[in-house]
């Protein structure tokens, strides 16, 4: 998995990448905890469940021995959920601190014209996007009697060019039941509803979304950082094959996509598409071509992005 960094260019993506190895390896961890419980041996399980615990400062005297085993149990399982959120909430802290030393380091300007003219007409430039789908709880239920959702967590690194009032807009889509997005970083102000159909035809999708973020606050010629959440109801169905992507709305110097994928169900194998404003249809994509672990379960892609493509990656797993 760590050969992956190469393939890291700034920062953001790092941080981003770095993030979600560590709630991947907490994760495992945790399962290899769970099940080195369960399969120890009578003899040996009762001084693991002792141990443990101990370690959640819970005293057993008034426990049976099932008692102790299931509560052991539960306690490994919920302290992965605590530090899953927790995980979150880190990323957003990092990147901050990320920008604050960024800018106190470096005081040279960007290649890019700060004229919006010269970024097809937007009041808005990205430094970097950061897209990480997290496919770890994913369930394929091909009977569709549960709901089954799936998490993408997203971070723009964006500067507005000019005192524009016009919003700062992402767009989503998916051919699952329906989508829920939301600004963590600017929740209160933040706007996300459903399109008219129409919107993005081309890339076939069931619902189109739209997150629209007023910038009066919005600093001219510097960056701010633009983290939203989104998660996809009954989404990513497909037994044997899947579709992920991003399509870039704004000038972009670089658009990095990461997925996790769950032990029980890796990926085996991917293939990276493209589609140019104006295309009617997906093209193989000959630039830099996604990463995939050996062992199927962290997907990594960077490029840099041309203005108002789309960009997707096909998974089989």
């Amino acid at each position: 998995m760590w050969q992956a960094i190469s393939y890291i260019g700034t920062g953001l993506s790092l941080v981003a990448f770095l993030a979600a190895s560590a709630v991947w390896i907490y994760r495992n961890k945790v399962k290899q905890t769970e099940n080195l419980i369960k399969s120890a041996p009578s003899k040996d399980r009762g001084k693991l469940v002792e141990h443990w615990l101990e370690v959640f400062k819970i005293d057993p005297i008034n426990l049976t021995k099932d008692q102790q085993y299931n509560l052991a149990l539960i306690q490994i399982k919920n302290k992965a959920k605590r530090f899953y959120t927790t995980a979150l909430i880190i990323v957003s802290i990092a990147l901050v601190f990320l920008i604050i030393t960024a800018l106190a380091i470096t005081k040279s300007k960007d290649e890019l014209p700060n004229s919006s003219k010269n970024l097809g007409g937007y009041n808005y430039k990205i430094d970097e996007s950061v897209l990480i789908f997290d496919f770890t709880h994913h369930k394929i239920d091909s009977l569709n009697l549960k709901q089954d959702s799936t998490v993408m967590n997203r971070f723009d690194l964006v500067e507005k060019t000019d005192d524009t009032d016009d919003d700062y807009i992402i767009r989503s889509g998916t051919n699952g039941d329906k989508q829920i997005g939301q600004s963590i970083t600017h929740g209160n102000s933040a706007d996300f509803k459903e399109l008219e159909k129409g919107a993005l035809t081309s890339l076939s999708l069931k619902h189109v979304y739209e997150l629209r973020i007023p910038t009066e606050k919005f600093p001219v010629n510097e960056k701010t950082t633009v983290h939203s959440i989104y998660t996809y109801i009954n989404a990513f169905k497909g037994l044997d094959s899947e579709w992920l992507g991003n399509q870039t709305k704004y000038f972009t110097k670089r658009l990095t996509i990461v997925a996790k994928f769950p032990s029980y169900k890796t990926c085996k194998k991917i293939k990276a598409f493209y589609m140019l404003a104006g295309m009617e249809k997906l093209q193989p994509f000959k630039g830099a071509q996604p990463f995939l672990s050996q062992d199927g379960q962290t997907l990594l892609w960077a490029i840099e992005p041309g203005l108002g493509a789309s960009y997707a990656i096909k998974f089989w797993w």
